[in-house]
């Protein structure tokens, strides 16, 4: 029992590392003035190019804080998210072994995730770092909700079209609260052809 609980902890310092260093060698730090201007200016910029990630990633950041809050009090409050908090696991191409779900059967949420980053040929690497949330928790937050976004598409059946993207955001709009979420549906909606 020992061991697995040593184990175990340097399982849990290994991730927790590993999001404390990228978030220290990404994090840029901004006033609320900058905050303001960052989020004028990359909303303007998605809105003409949703294609933009960059745009949307620091729209999410600088408009975010309020609906961070909210999402990390429910983790707070649930054990399992509780947990998550805690130990601040990755999804990515060091924890995620994408041989073994390539063989997983086919009925799994293992293969299915597979199989949408094959086809749309994404990786769990495809998110990038967070930079402008100045709270270590919250800046988490918004790392775990960017590296579960392919989840989201593979359990809804979503391609990164847009009508895959405007539907995933829709969902991520009433189970986050987050304002980019909510804009991305609204907006990309908008940009949908009637057909």
């Amino acid at each position: 029992m020992l061991k697995k609980n040593i184990i175990l902890n340097n399982q849990m310092h290994r991730y927790m590392s590993d999001f404390v260093t990228q978030y220290n060698e990404n994090h840029i730090p901004t006033s609320s003035l900058q905050k303001l201007l960052l989020s004028i200016g990359s909303a303007t910029v998605s809105l003409f190019d949703p294609r933009r990630a960059d745009m949307i990633a620091t729209m999410g950041e600088t408009t975010g804080t309020h609906a961070l809050k909210y999402i990390r009090d429910k983790m707070i409050n649930n054990p399992e998210g509780n947990e998550i908090l805690q130990l601040q696991p990755r999804i990515n191409t060091s924890t995620v072994d994408l041989e073994k779900l390539k063989y997983m059967p086919e009925n799994t949420l293992g293969y299915a995730y597979f199989k949408f980053l094959d086809v749309n040929k994404v990786t769990p690497d495809s998110r990038g770092s967070v930079q402008f949330i100045d709270d270590i928790q919250l800046a988490y937050v918004m790392q775990r909700y960017r590296e579960v976004h392919d989840l989201f598409h593979t359990v809804l059946g979503m391609p990164t079209n847009m009508l895959g993207e405007v539907t995933v955001k829709w969902i991520e709009a009433f189970q986050t609260k987050l304002p980019m979420t909510l804009t991305g549906g609204l907006f990309g909606a908008i940009r949908l052809k009637p057909k």
